[in-house]
């Protein structure tokens, strides 16, 4: 039997390789579904060595081929047999020839009216502006005391203690409350107060709220409308430490910083002790360093200016007897001085004395006073005195006039 060779397409037939045709199938898979929404279960569920996640998402119809590639698979939790709503893009896999869904997101399915009240508590709240930045208090530099909000039974606050004494041991004040659970609200909020009803000098100066990862639902109580306000309440500042690093509560917007695990709270608000006794130690060196070089730069100072005091000495001697002479010659100016002061002043003393009142008395002048103490100057003004005092060197006259018709008018002295 003969078989005849096939003829050849026509020309105006594009004819493409297998890759070609899974590349164009997967641009068109990719362009047409660049993100998408799949609910469904888990099943075949397969971590492999490189990290990666493979499972089939499968309803009662039909199956769906999901990858979830390592650096995503580490955030999330998967449960064979859980119905979820996978979030990603939608690509195929040339080298098995079928399409396969890029896992970017995943929730357990019936979330979904959950995670949109959530949202709009998170709107209602942001809104009233517990969340503003401005809002946000710095962290103290050197705590002396913390208070630690979480469950005493877990293994989250031992962690946290330990990391605290490796880096910067301080008082520790532990508040227990339940960290899930429908109670687990009325105690977080309960616990949150007793510290911030404490005394100023007692309080702690920042408070860590914390618990370890968990589902969804056991992160629930973090964002209780309750504890978030109790949260954006607290007198001092508050660092909300729930779950791993992907996972986000309420109570992360309202604090004034959010750790992405308990243990890195305990390292945000501690320095490192053994950091700041080396960087004092390379401080006191370099201030003695400095201290050294000061005295040694003094110390040349004042071996020049010995240097050219010694050098001055001779010039100092001449300015030292100058100034002998001239203490010598000022002396002299001021004696001279004071005996032409004194003589002055005695010689006007004298003069004062010669023409003094008592002093013209004593040369046989008489002075006299009306009754009202007033001086007579003249003949005239003792005419109508009734009596008059008359003032000699050595004592006084008292002279009352004689009557009337025994007066004389003044008579002038030829």
């Amino acid at each position: 039997m003969t078989l005849s060779s096939p003829s050849p397409p026509p020309p105006d037939h594009e004819v493409f390789t297998v890759s070609q045709l899974s590349t164009a199938i997967q641009d068109v898979l990719e362009g047409s579904f660049p993100f998408i929404h799949v609910r469904g279960e888990i099943s075949g569920f397969l971590r492999a060595r490189s990290g990666h996640v493979y499972f089939s998402l499968k309803d009662s119809q039909s199956v769906l081929e999901v990858v979830c590639w390592k650096n995503t698979a580490d955030k999330l939790t998967f449960t064979e047999g859980a119905e979820i709503i996978a979030s990603g893009r939608l690509t195929s896999y040339g080298a098995r020839s079928r399409y396969q869904l890029v896992l970017m997101r995943l929730t357990l399915a019936g979330q979904g009216d959950l995670m949109a009240m959530l949202e709009a508590r998170r709107q209602k709240l942001l809104a009233e502006g517990l969340f503003d930045a401005a809002r946000k208090r710095p962290l103290p530099a050197f705590p002396t005391r913390v208070g630690i909000v979480t469950s005493p039974d877990g293994a989250v606050f031992h962690d946290i203690v330990h990391r605290l004494t490796e880096r910067f041991p301080l008082h520790v004040l532990l508040c227990p409350t339940l960290v899930q659970g429908e109670d687990a609200p009325r105690q977080i909020v309960a616990a949150l107060q007793t510290l911030a009803r404490l005394d100023p000098e007692k309080r702690p100066d920042v408070v860590i709220l914390a618990r370890g990862g968990g589902s969804f639902e056991d992160l629930l109580a973090f964002s209780d409308e309750a504890v978030v306000r109790a949260v954006a309440a607290m007198p001092m500042p508050i660092v909300s430490a729930v779950g791993h690093e992907t996972d986000t509560t309420l109570c992360d917007f309202a604090a004034d910083v959010r750790a992405p695990t308990p243990t890195a709270a305990a390292e945000i608000i501690t320095p490192v002790r053994d950091d700041l006794l080396r960087g004092l130690e390379h401080t006191q060196k370099h201030l003695f360093l400095i201290l050294r070089r000061f005295l040694d730069a003094a110390t040349q100072r004042v071996d020049r200016l010995g240097f050219v005091l010694m050098a001055q000495q001779g010039r100092l001697a001449l300015i030292r007897q100058n100034l002998d002479h001239r203490e010598v010659h000022l002396h002299r100016i001021m004696d001279t001085f004071f005996k032409r002061q004194t003589q002055r002043l005695s010689d006007l003393t004298h003069l004062l004395e010669a023409c003094s009142h008592q002093s013209i008395l004593r040369r046989g002048y008489a002075a006299v006073q009306s009754p009202q103490n007033q001086w007579i100057h003249s003949v005239y003004d003792a005419q109508s005195l009734d009596s008059a005092t008359i003032h000699f060197a050595d004592g006084v006259w008292r002279v009352r006039a004689a009557d009337d018709d025994q007066r004389g008018g003044p008579r002038p002295v030829p």
